[in-house]
């Protein structure tokens, strides 16, 4: 903000004018873009055709090559390094085989492969109890999940013994 209000400062000292009156003078000088404006709006449909759309624009029909789409948007596969491809293939077949075959069983693996509610014996008992509600709001038969949900009562209490 202070970079513009300091480049505003600089052109109205330069111009010794009022913003108002320095812009007025800046535009009206350029006598091409306004000119060109005004021999578009008093020719004729086919000279409008024939003529390119605007002054700044004389430099892109001129030059056609130098505004070309192969310059203005490179290939992306072009920046890419050509080893790239097999050297993400092999590092990925190298991590697959490593943690597939040849890493050896763990402790953490031990532990993970535990079933959850052996982890969480809290668990299995919340879980029972959220299925017998949502079966008896139904009006479904809920026997065979109140008797797990006495035997994993039974267990608990046996662990905090």
């Amino acid at each position: 903000m202070s970079l513009v209000i300091l480049r505003t400062f600089c052109r109205l000292k330069a111009c010794k004018q009022t913003s108002v009156t320095c812009y007025t003078r800046r535009f009206a000088s350029r006598k091409n873009d306004s000119t060109a404006l005004d021999e578009r709006r008093t020719s004729s449909p086919s000279d409008v055709a024939q003529q390119p759309p605007y002054q700044f624009m004389t430099e892109f029909y001129n030059n056609p090559e130098k505004f070309s789409y192969e310059k203005t948007f490179p290939d992306p596969q072009a920046d890419s390094w050509k080893f790239e491809k097999p050297i993400c293939l092999t590092c990925i077949t190298v991590l697959f085989v490593y943690f597939g075959f040849i890493r050896e069983e763990n402790n953490l693996d031990k532990i993970l492969k535990r079933p959850l509610y052996d982890t969480f014996p809290y668990l299995e008992q919340q879980n029972l109890e959220d299925i017998i509600s949502t079966l008896q709001g139904e009006g479904k038969d809920t026997t065979e999940y109140e008797e797990e949900l006495l035997k994993v009562q039974k267990k608990a209490a046996a662990m905090k013994k």
